[in-house]
């Protein structure tokens, strides 16, 4: 749960106020106070948490201010789960699991019943790539391959198509004051490897990334080709760690845009991450945020 959490708290961070592109949000036209609804819905944690605010003037770095006495409901498919508690000022959750290949709809309204805002998504289906262990386990055509590979690296089988997923992974290699540390660029090869934040000029022959790794959709891939067996590293050839995520269509499109502009503001307008436009997206009705769902799944093995 903590782990989850953690990494709820980098993608809100990395892209606050960036949605997915279900509506282009027109600030030119001055200030507009809407209430700002954030929740990703995170299997298997069985708390969710809904963060709610009013938005404030482009360029204004104060203090959010928060919403009054609100009821936020959560269904699924249709059938209400149950409604959030506030926690704080900014803060609801509800004790509810939520499970893959359902569909999500959250209605926030306010003491009158007047409904204020809504979202719907979808989770991904159940989760399609698992660490290789052993030879044995994998099925003949990818038994060969497998014979051949570097076991010093972190291989995996993909065992059908599947929507964009995220490896999101920290190093375990130790400097000599005993601390983990993080290290800038993770590769693979894997032939649907995203390179939106590719690290240029690196060493590496595998596409290599820039903190994150995102591997695209693959549903409109040749089923024939799968299962499917592919490497995951770093630059260092360390040992590493982490987590994959597998995320809803709304989600992808904010965490992807959302870390664009984080590595535009980290490395300036000259950048090869630099934006040409500064767009708000959002998936909320009646407001802004984002409202999308994820399966957080642990990817590496605890080799240390």
């Amino acid at each position: 749960m903590k782990k989850s959490l953690r990494v709820i708290a980098f993608i809100i961070i990395c892209c606050v106020g960036i949605s997915s592109c279900v509506e282009d949000v027109d600030f030119t036209t001055g200030y507009n106070k809407q209430i700002v609804v954030n929740c990703i819905l995170v299997n298997p944690a069985r708390t969710q948490t809904l963060f709610l605010s009013y938005n404030l003037p482009i360029g204004e770095n104060g203090a959010y201010e928060p919403v009054g006495e609100v009821e936020a409901t959560l269904f699924e498919n249709g059938t209400p789960l149950g409604t959030f508690e506030r926690v704080d000022a900014y803060r609801w959750k509800i004790d509810k699991g939520v499970r893959p290949g359902r569909t999500y709809r959250i209605e926030i309204k306010n003491s009158n019943g007047d409904l204020l805002a809504k979202s719907t998504t979808t989770l991904p289906p159940d989760e399609v790539i698992r660490e290789i262990r052993d030879s044995p386990t994998l099925p003949e055509r990818t038994r060969e391959f497998y014979e051949s590979i570097d076991r010093d690296k972190y291989n995996f089988i993909q065992e059908t198509r599947c929507g964009p997923v995220w490896i999101v992974y920290t190093s375990r290699r130790k400097l000599d004051e005993g601390k983990k540390i993080v290290f800038p660029g993770i590769w693979t090869n894997h032939p649907y490897w995203d390179d939106f934040n590719s690290v240029l000029g690196g060493a590496s022959v595998n596409g290599e990334s820039l903190g994150l790794l995102r591997i695209g959709s693959t549903l409109e891939s040749n089923s024939s080709d799968y299962p499917y067996v592919f490497t995951i590293g770093d630059g260092n050839e360390s040992l590493i760690r982490g987590n994959i995520l597998y995320v809803s269509t709304e989600l992808d499109q904010y965490m992807k845009e959302g870390y664009e502009r984080a590595l535009s503001i980290a490395y300036g307008s000259d950048s090869i991450f630099s934006m040409s436009e500064f767009r708000y997206y959002t998936n909320i009705e009646g407001g802004l945020g984002i409202f999308g769902g994820m399966l957080d799944y642990n990817l590496f093995a605890d080799w240390f």
